[in-house]
């Protein structure tokens, strides 16, 4: 029976938080949790590629007309990145360097990010899940916010199902501290009891003309608590904190030269209307993630977030009508090593071979797991070394794949067969065969590898 064994909260930590509306949970998870999560957001920083993005900027307040746009409105199942308000001069050059400058990264961390999908999914969440009432609770928005030292933004009292809006409001937010949040550095602050006292008046929605976002009244504002109603609630890094979708919450600048990270994602009940203007939407690739559901260990699950991240890789392929869209992710040790895609470099590369030929030291593969959306090639009508060739000469341990190569180029496809045969572990991913047959053949009916 779902549930049985999923250790949720108390009888006191539930009568709590039903009465304040948000509940504090200290040593919620381990300093090596912390760690890992910290490590894994540092390395995305590093990757962050400044020149080739929008620019976009983010702010909880009503100035919503500066992220109106596709980068925000389609980053429900993405890893995208967004800046502090206060990151750019009036030339619009960045004052400090970029790992200091992004606001948050989200909102789809706990689809692409191996590690974010383990710590969101677990069964301590699920446990949690049940106790506040969820019977289909879905995950969505997910992010990593900054808080940066000095130019962390001020984020104004608001209410979570503001943006993230049901009939009736279900929503809940669990907030994770990845580092110590303090009044200096901009922790939280709440209205105890204002779940019951302040309707949610507004909603945070696209555009009806199908660009930009726009708050919209659907009750009578209500009078703004006095700030001596708010209660500053600092923590250490491992405590978790439990929003109710409708409490009343802030967080001041950070004046400090302290960060604060956290790790944030929202639940909402999946029996319950989400209305289709909601500014977060899901895709029919990327449905909200049913929590209950995901009952994977953490291994199934790290290499469904590594697929992912090889279909995002497929996608930056360009179509011909020739060859297929391939991505490829190579990882050792939990990290990534590098990615690649179809002819992402020159001499008609297949993705596999672009994630070899990145490594600064061709022995960094030797027992490394490649995940590749594909079946790596067991030959190649140009006459070039066969990927899976490649990887045996690597020395790669395991190849995990979405999908065996179809019969439309090369008929005896026999890349698994090879790497089976030279003692390779071969795994195959189930769940993702229809989004990578799209995704494969994206031109003349078929794409690039």
């Amino acid at each position: 029976m779902i549930g049985t064994t999923w250790e949720g909260l108390s009888r006191e930590q539930t009568e709590k938080f039903e009465k304040d509306g948000y509940l504090v949970i200290p040593d919620f998870f381990s300093p090596e949790d912390c760690a890992n999560l910290r490590g894994r957001v540092e390395e995305l920083l590093r990757d962050f590629d400044v020149q080739s993005h929008p620019t976009v900027k983010f702010s909880t307040g009503q100035k919503s007309e500066h992220i109106g746009d596709e980068y925000f409105l389609s980053s429900g199942d993405k890893v995208r990145y967004f800046f502090e308000e206060d990151a750019f001069d009036e030339r619009g050059t960045l004052k400090v360097d970029k790992k200091r400058a992004i606001n948050k990264i989200g909102h789809g961390l706990h689809e692409r990010e191996p590690l974010f999908r383990e710590f969101s999914t677990r069964p301590r969440v699920k446990g949690i899940a049940k106790s506040v009432g969820f019977r289909d609770a879905r995950i969505l928005q997910s992010m990593v916010i900054f808080k940066q030292p000095r130019i962390g933004g001020r984020v104004p009292p608001h209410q979570d199902s503001t943006f993230l809006y049901t009939e009736p409001k279900s929503a809940v937010g669990l907030w994770f501290a990845l580092e110590d949040c303090t009044p200096e550095n901009g922790c939280m602050w709440f209205v105890p009891g204002s779940h019951k006292t302040a309707p949610v008046y507004k909603r945070f929605v696209r555009k009806p003309e199908g660009s930009g976002t726009m708050f919209v009244e659907i009750g009578s504002p209500v009078e703004d608590p006095p700030e001596s109603a708010y209660v500053c609630e600092p923590c250490k890094a491992g405590t978790l904190v439990l929003i109710h979708g409708s409490v009343l919450h802030k967080s001041e600048h950070n004046r400090s030269e302290k960060s604060r990270w956290i790790y944030t994602f929202h639940m909402i009940e999946g029996e319950y209307d989400y209305p289709k203007d909601n500014w977060l939407q899901p895709t029919s690739e990327t449905p909200f993630t049913q929590l209950f559901e995901v009952n994977v260990s953490a291994s199934t699950a790290t290499d469904e977030s590594y697929m992912r991240l090889s279909i995002d890789q497929s996608r930056l392929s360009i179509p011909v009508d020739t060859a297929y869209c391939v991505g490829a992710t190579l990882v050792k040790d939990g990290k990534v090593l590098s990615t690649g895609y179809s002819r992402e470099l020159p001499g008609n590369t297949h993705a596999e071979e672009c994630c070899l030929l990145k490594l600064d030291d061709q022995t960094q593969a030797r027992g490394a797991t490649m995940y590749t959306t594909m079946e790596p090639c067991g030959e190649r009508l140009s006459g070039k070394t066969p990927c899976a060739q490649l990887l045996l000469d690597a020395g790669i341990a395991r190849v995990v794949m979405g999908i065996e190569e179809p019969r439309k180029f090369i008929t005896d496809c026999s890349g698994a067969a090879l790497l089976r045969g030279k003692g390779v572990r071969v795994d195959h991913v189930e769940g993702f065969e229809g989004t990578l047959s799209r995704k494969s053949f994206t031109r003349s009916s078929m794409g690039t590898a």
